[in-house]
């Protein structure tokens, strides 16, 4: 009987969480389709856990904000690795702008994003967002204008994708 029991129990513990795994994902997904880049926006918030617990575009908008600065995080821990490995090689010069104004500044506003979405001034936060995502061309714009193979392509590209969703999520709460 004991056995029968925490069965069932067991049976309707696991519909419960795979139902209410399915109804977040839901929200993830029609929020994302309403976006001008729904395959891209979907892993995006999923890569982190919280997602899956949004229940408004408010939260997701300051979820997908971190996911952005942690991103540019990541980057610049990597260009610094970069900048030691590159070390008196042509490359050496753009990754080090890119790492001293275009990351390093990229993060600040980032920074200042968080604050702007925390306080609800989500128009102040896009704009913010758009900064950090224009600092991210412009450190690509660095390897180019050397006439130099960027290290960082597929880097930059990663933020801009993160950068341009927060942007949009942040506009469409001004809007």
């Amino acid at each position: 009987m004991a056995t029968t029991t925490t069965a069932w129990i067991l049976v309707i513990l696991l519909f419960i969480s795979h139902h209410g795994t399915m109804a977040d994902e839901t929200f993830i997904v029609s929020t994302c389709a309403k976006t001008p880049s729904p395959k891209t926006c979907v892993p995006i918030l999923e890569s982190d856990s919280r997602s899956y617990n949004a229940t408004t575009l408010e939260e997701l908008t300051d979820i997908s904000i971190d996911i952005s600065l942690a991103s540019i995080n990541v980057a610049l821990q990597h260009a610094v690795a970069l900048s030691i490995e590159y070390r008196g090689k042509p490359e050496y010069g753009p990754l080090l702008r890119c790492i001293n104004y275009d990351y390093g500044n990229a993060v600040l506003a980032l920074r200042e994003a968080v604050k702007n979405a925390a306080n609800k001034q989500y128009s102040q936060a896009e704009m913010s967002v758009q900064n950090a995502q224009n600092l991210t061309a412009t450190c690509e714009k660095e390897f180019v204008s050397q006439s130099i193979k960027s290290l960082l392509t597929d880097t930059n590209l990663m933020l801009e994708d993160r950068c341009a969703l927060s942007a949009y999520l942040a506009y469409e709460l001004t809007s």
